[in-house]
């Protein structure tokens, strides 16, 4: 019998439920969270785990708690081995409004801002014991989809390997956002209707033209996945839009798309953004939507769920996942008030 430097026959399983959360969590403090135990009984755990693998397993960094090379090795089996024991002792008929799972999803701020709270609304509804989790993109998140850790990928994928499966959620466009005070009349078809063309077929030159800058097709490559970003994770800004005279500086892109309608509002500038976003913000802010002239050729988003292939069947996951699928459906909420304007609803 092969032997092991931890005696599985005298290991408290709750340990590796704590060095599980900590991997995910990357803090003493949200681990604790997670299990709904104090930081101090963390602690303590990890301090019986240092024992037991004869390794410190986590040292503090800039950036939270890092797992050390041990760590890591036995961390992502702790995991699969978590989950394994997770599908052996529930239910194969999942009773959504009984159940305590927190369901993991990754995806940009952008699906998050248009698709999340309708989810949230839902389960509280329909699952009011679950948990949610949202992780951005960022390094490490395909070893911890593969591992189980995360339930769903949504973005805006090109290529997905094979053996995965996805199921598309939703289209989007992109639209102008401005400032209702700088351009546009306070009434969409008030007398000076030409001035409102104007500003479009302007902004739709500058859409054609900022077309060719690198971000309108930056991807990320990453264990065969490939995901386009620009669209839904960044947006272009431009200065001095319409009938002010000489543009002026132009701040050629934003890396953060939920800022830019805040940007818009207090400063002469326009915004291109998926047009479910800027709907988000038109009304509470008092902005206008306008939408491109046909011959700008409007690029598509494109956000769809992907799941692996070991985990994405079960039937917990599989109720997360029509119950993205049904939101996603849906309208956003007030969406009809601005669709005479911009034609994306």
């Amino acid at each position: 019998m092969p032997q092991s430097d931890v005696s599985f026959r005298v290991l408290d399983l709750n340990l590796l439920r704590v060095l599980d959360a900590v991997m995910v969590e990357g803090s003493v403090a949200g681990a604790a969270t997670r299990l709904s135990i104090t930081p101090s009984a963390v602690s303590h755990a990890l301090g019986r785990l240092r024992v037991l693998f004869h390794d410190p397993l986590f040292v503090r960094s800039p950036h939270g708690m890092r797992a050390t090379p041990r760590a890591a090795e036995i961390g992502v089996k702790v995991r699969e081995g978590l989950r394994f024991l997770e599908g052996a002792l529930t239910s194969t008929d999942f009773r959504a409004v009984e159940s305590s799972r927190s369901f993991t999803v990754a995806c940009s701020a952008y699906v998050s801002a248009v698709l999340l709270p309708g989810v949230i609304a839902q389960m509280r509804l329909r699952a009011p014991k679950a948990g949610l989790n949202v992780t951005s993109w960022g390094p490490g998140v395909m070893d911890r989809f593969e591992a189980g850790q995360i339930d769903v990928l949504l973005g805006d994928f090109a290529r997905v390997p094979d053996g995965f499966e996805r199921q598309a959620l939703f289209e989007d466009r992109l639209v102008w956002l401005m400032g209702r005070d700088y351009v546009l009349p306070s009434r969409p078809h008030a007398a000076n209707d030409d001035r409102i063309e104007l500003a479009r077929a302007q902004l739709s030159m500058a859409r054609l033209s900022m077309a060719r800058s690198p971000i309108s097709g930056s991807t990320v490559l990453e264990s065969g996945f490939e995901r386009r970003t620009a669209l839904d994770e960044c947006c272009r800004i431009l200065g001095n839009p319409v009938g002010h005279g000489a543009a002026g500086p132009v701040l050629e892109s934003l890396p953060y798309s939920l800022i830019a309608p805040l940007v818009v509002k207090h400063a002469d500038l326009v915004a291109l953004l998926p047009c479910r976003l800027a709907q988000l913000f038109a009304q509470d802010l008092r902005l206008d939507i306008v939408e491109p002239v046909a011959e700008a050729a409007p690029d598509r988003i494109e956000i769809a769920a992907v799941w692996h292939p070991d985990h994405g069947h079960r039937p917990a996951v599989s109720w997360f996942r029509n119950l993205l699928a049904e939101l996603a459906a849906r309208p956003l909420l007030g969406s009809e008030q601005h669709a005479s304007v911009a034609g994306c609803a």
